[in-house]
């Protein structure tokens, strides 16, 4: 599978102001047997777009704190400049 820049999502502060599809995978497990952990951050859980980032946003926090490697995707792109 090759990755492509389409792959990808540009960063933009409008992605604070609308809902999204946000989830985070956190690689966990021994090596040779690799899993990952999902946190899934759907529109319906929350009232405004605010709320829901802000949600995603101290998720992230606590998995910067504890040294945790993890990655972030907004609508099935991955985030890259978060």
């Amino acid at each position: 599978m090759k990755i492509n820049k389409s792959d990808f999502i540009k960063w933009s502060e409008d992605m604070t102001r609308t809902f999204h599809a946000w989830e985070v995978m956190i690689p966990c497990g021994a090596p040779g047997k690799l899993a990952f952990r999902q946190e899934k951050f759907v529109p319906e859980e929350y009232e405004t777009p605010e709320e829901q980032y802000e949600a995603v946003t101290e998720f992230l926090n606590g998995c910067r704190f504890s040294d945790t490697e993890y990655y972030v995707f907004c609508d099935d792109k991955l985030v890259v400049d978060f």
